[in-house]
């Protein structure tokens, strides 16, 4: 009898919570001895095994077990402390319900995060498209349409922002009712991911610091090898057999350079293991131009790339050949009318190394000259549509290149060509191509883009840094601006692809249009009358073509057709589709 106290107490309401759990007893049968030695010597089948259906929580199953131990020690020592258990129990359950609720509620919001920031990308490109029609001096009644348009956008803006930081509470809740909860500790880290790419997406390193130090407080492995970013690299070449080293890119003096190199062998080359990030692509073989090919691999991203290979002798040292493949477009935000981020597909072109020159378009005006006298004298580079040309007339007819402009800049040969309409810049690719037997054309704006800062998004073709030094601007000196031979900043105004001059210098005209009412032309990068703000690689803006600027030129673009191209077919670039 001794052995009889409050614990037999316990081991009697356990029958009762297990009978409770399964809706059965734990021990049954028609012959009664039989149950009774079950009672004395046999364990009771668990309740989640016995009831598998009735979705038994695991502490009460446990609970039910203990009470029924054969080992009084294993028991709850008292009815009051079984009672505690049940207690907790039951007020952990709310906890999790009430942490179960919250974290429905955080994902229903981050669900319409999502949906307003799209709602945020929507508006903005339609804000872009309408300041690419307005102008400063237009009268208001057609600038309240922009204005209505701007008002969307940020009220949108400001709504996604609080929607973000209910989600971040919702979960914040979750977890104070159940600090273990797995769903909100996720949703969290979701959220935080998501800003960490948009940060990384921006090239904000401030902002990817705390984001990834966020998502790793609440991940649970889910994020680690997409925070790893390790990523492949395929390659093949037409001709196969070209020599391939990959550097990786170190900054020096806030000016990306190419450092490390590690020989990957002869393409073709499949699923090279590389680290997230930047870096540049020697490709060497006899008897054709070395490629020099950024290269930009995302997180876990396997790159494909299929470069042609020029024969030596393909093109003049004056053009840089720029591989075919995706790069990424726009998405700066401090840039003047920059594109939003996006991937975007161009093949394979050869841009001049340097804008087009001075010396170069004289040519050019005095060649007209000899047939149209009247248009060469139209065509001639001015400070104004309605101005006299820069270039003066001579007595014979012919065109020279005075000594001083009437502001007493310097006017040499080597200076880039400006005052020129995009008109007269198509006119002089046309003028050239039947001289030489070549296409020229002006580029795209995808091409110049590409050209000017390679494939990872940098903000200038040197690097991610801006400085007013490393190009020509209005910042550059400390006398008056003035226009400058081209190639004078070419150390450090120079793209991965190693073209020239496409920060500063001169504005350049590109093809394409503007707008969508298709009235004017783009023109793009910064030049010796603009300040340093303009040098950023995604400033872009638009002009009438007959418009001329004392500051804007141009650069060729030359076709590569069939015959310099070995094997031409569709180029496989990064993966994903153009979206531009």
């Amino acid at each position: 009898m001794d052995e009889v106290d409050e614990r037999s107490d316990v081991y009697s309401i356990g029958v009762i919570l297990y009978e409770g759990l399964t809706h059965r007893r734990p021990f049954s049968g028609k012959d009664p001895r039989k149950v009774v030695r079950s009672v004395a010597f046999d364990q009771p089948v668990p309740p989640r095994k016995r009831a598998p259906h009735m979705n038994i929580p695991p502490e009460l199953d446990a609970l039910a077990v203990r009470c029924l131990s054969k080992d009084p020690s294993r028991r709850p020592p008292t009815a009051m402390a079984l009672y505690e258990e049940i207690e907790n129990y039951l007020e952990g359950s709310k906890r999790r319900e009430e942490a179960a609720r919250r974290v429905h509620q955080g994902v229903t919001l981050a669900a319409r995060y999502e949906e307003l920031q799209a709602v945020v990308r929507e508006l903005q490109r339609k804000v872009r498209k309408l300041r690419a029609r307005v102008k400063p001096w237009d009268p208001i009644n057609k600038k309240r349409e922009l204005w209505h348009a701007e008002g969307e956008a940020e009220r949108a803006d400001v709504e996604a922002v609080d929607v973000f930081g209910a989600a971040l509470t919702a979960y914040g809740n979750a977890l104070a009712h159940d600090p273990d909860n797995r769903e909100a500790r996720l949703g969290l880290a979701a959220l935080y991911w998501n800003q960490f790419r948009d940060a990384e997406a921006r090239r904000d390193i401030k902002d990817q610091r705390t984001y990834r130090a966020l998502v790793e407080q609440y991940d649970d492995g889910t994020y680690a090898s997409f925070l790893a970013g390790n990523g492949e690299l395929s390659l093949e070449t037409t001709p196969p057999g070209a020599r391939a080293v990959l550097y990786s890119l170190g900054t020096q003096d806030r000016v990306l350079v190419p450092v490390d190199p590690r020989d990957l062998g002869e393409s073709p080359l499949l699923q090279v293991p590389v680290a997230m990030g930047s870096y540049h692509l020697v490709l060497r073989k006899d008897g054709h131009r070395d490629t020099s090919v950024p290269v930009f691999v995302d997180r876990m991203e396997h790159v494909r790339l299929h470069l042609h290979l020029l024969d030596d002798n393909a093109l003049d040292v004056e053009f840089v050949h720029v591989p075919a493949g995706g790069f990424w477009m726009g998405g700066d935000a401090l840039a003047f009318g920059a594109l939003p981020r996006q991937q975007v597909d161009v093949a394979d072109f050869a841009v001049a190394r340097r804008p087009v020159t001075m010396g170069q378009y004289l040519e050019f005006i005095n060649d007209l000259a000899r047939t149209d006298p009247l248009l060469a004298r139209f065509r001639a580079p001015r400070e104004s549509a309605e101005a006299d040309a820069y270039f003066h007339l001579t007595s014979d007819g012919s065109f020279v290149l005075p000594e001083l402009t009437r502001e007493g800049d310097r006017l040499t040969p080597h200076l880039p060509v400006f005052g020129v309409s995009w008109e007269d810049a198509r006119a002089y690719c046309e003028w050239r191509g039947r001289r030489e037997g070549v296409l020229y054309r002006l580029p795209t704006e995808a091409e110049w883009e590409k050209a000017a800062r390679g494939v990872d998004g940098r903000f200038f073709p040197w690097g991610d840094e801006g400085d007013a030094g490393f190009c020509k601007c209005n910042e550059s000196r400390a006398s008056r601006p003035a226009p400058e031979p081209v190639g004078t900043f070419g150390a450090t105004d120079r793209s991965p692809y190693g073209v020239e001059d496409m920060a500063g210098g001169v504005s350049e005209w590109c093809d394409g249009w503007f707008d969508d009412e298709m009235t004017l032309r783009p023109v793009r990068g910064g030049s010796w009358a603009r300040p340093a703000h303009y040098t950023r690689v995604c400033t872009r803006e638009g002009h009438l073509p007959p418009e001329v600027f004392p500051h804007v030129g141009f650069r060729l673009v030359r076709e590569l057709g069939r015959a310099l191209l070995p094997d031409a077919r569709p180029v496989e670039g990064s993966g994903r589709a153009s979206e531009w």
